[in-house]
């Protein structure tokens, strides 16, 4: 299932806050898995892996991932135009999640084996291969102009 949320201006920290250790503590510890660089826009600017805080902060503030906080700004290019009156929506947040029965069947399969890999391993594959798949899917086959116009979808 995909959440879809628009990432305010000066939210930027709730994302920071509320990461905790990985995915195999998820249910153990507070926090959620750090989120992962995916799509076009993260590709061009050559973000790849888990998302960090230095690169997340730099690019929702309009600048490219190495940019460096000084002071109250930044120091670096800037990706775009500064914020006019707080309009512009620095990034939207796509948070992916299983079904609980497949994330029941990766809780319990640390201990199944399948083809040299357990089954946690499996279905965690699985599920981010979807993940990418789906998220392709999302850049090439949806659209939106302007702030209330409903979401497109194209289908073929």
């Amino acid at each position: 299932m995909l959440s879809l949320a628009r990432i305010g201006r000066g939210r930027e920290d709730y994302h920071l806050r509320s990461v905790g250790a990985d995915a195999s503590t998820y249910y153990s510890e507070r926090g959620e898995v750090a989120g992962l660089w995916l799509g076009g826009g993260s590709e061009s600017l050559d973000l790849t892996g888990r998302v960090g805080d230095q690169a997340l902060l730099a690019v929702l503030a309009g600048y490219q991932p190495e940019a460096q906080p000084e002071g109250a700004g930044w120091i670096g290019q800037r990706l775009v135009a500064p914020p006019s009156a707080g309009t512009r929506t620095p990034g939207f947040d796509a948070c992916w999640k299983a079904p609980k029965s497949v994330s029941l069947l990766w809780a319990f399969g640390d201990r199944i084996q399948v083809g040299g890999r357990t089954l946690d391993q499996v279905v965690e594959h699985a599920h981010d291969e979807a993940v990418r798949e789906a998220m392709a899917y999302l850049e090439t086959g949806s659209a939106r102009r302007g702030p209330t116009t409903p979401t497109c979808t194209a289908t073929s």
